[in-house]
């Protein structure tokens, strides 16, 4: 199969940091909004059972609103915030990506993956990068500046084509430094 793109996007820590802050940006406020609404659900259900007088459900719905809440609040917002502060992630990983008409690959240190487009979960285009998410938690970059012969605006018709209902293009998101 002939290959259409080649991307080379060296990650280092600032650029982790980019992507850690649009994925925060980004999902920020589904995560609460979903927290919220569980939690009102859980309260909910716990107060019908005050009403029944139903005191053994009751103290199982607060038990599990407390464990849930507990959960939320203790446990990393996003696996990738997890693997970066474990190291898992390397601070200066190069990933070599190729693009094909139906699939694409990845080369790394690691090894070699090979990738059908209708396994990726959604794509966003920023300014600088476009990500390509495989599940909600997990997604490669590809920086716009690592493509050959000036191809990243070609690249983004060709995904965009490829990934209809999956694609986004996102306007900086403005995110608060810590």
């Amino acid at each position: 199969m002939k290959e259409l793109f080649k991307n080379t996007t060296t990650y280092t820590k600032q650029e982790y940091q980019k992507f850690l802050d649009f994925h925060e940006k980004k999902f920020q406020s589904s995560y609460n909004v979903y927290t919220l609404f569980i939690s009102f659900l859980l309260l909910l259900c716990a107060g019908f059972q005050i009403a029944y007088r139903n005191l053994t459900l009751f103290f199982i719905f607060l038990l599990l609103f407390i464990c849930f809440i507990a959960y939320r609040i203790f446990h990393p917002l996003y696996i990738v915030k997890k693997q970066v502060k474990e190291k898992k992630v390397s601070p200066s990983a190069t990933n070599t990506f190729l693009f094909y008409n139906n699939y694409l690959k990845v080369y790394n240190q690691k090894g070699e993956s090979q990738l059908s487009y209708f396994k990726l979960h959604r794509i966003y285009e920023t300014k600088y990068y476009f990500y390509l998410y495989l599940d909600h938690t997990y997604a490669f970059w590809v920086s716009k500046a690592g493509f050959e012969n000036d191809a990243a605006k070609d690249f983004g018709v060709f995904i965009k084509g490829k990934m209809k209902g999956k694609y986004r293009r996102v306007k900086s998101l403005k995110v608060k430094r810590k």
